[in-house]
């Protein structure tokens, strides 16, 4: 299932448009902005489902550096200094 557009989100209402939890995804990855026809709990929650996504896919980001980096230290490991 395909996310909608952030044009296609202007033509309707937000709301209305598109759940939530899509919205949010779609924020997270800059394909959207926050709507401002949202009641300010719709707007707290969407804030707070948004921040979850960019929290999960930073650490998720940091873990693979750290595995790789771990990965390339095992296949060449360095002597002592």
């Amino acid at each position: 299932m395909s996310l909608p557009r952030s044009r296609d989100l202007r033509s309707q209402s937000t709301a209305a448009a598109v759940p939530l939890s899509k919205l949010s995804q779609l924020i997270a990855i800059g394909n959207s902005s926050f709507p401002a026809d949202l009641s300010q709990d719709e707007l707290s929650r969407l804030q707070g489902l948004v921040r979850q996504i960019r929290r999960q896919r930073l650490l998720t980001l940091v873990a693979k550096a750290i595995a790789a980096d771990i990965a390339k230290n095992q296949k060449n490991p360095k002597k002592d200094q």
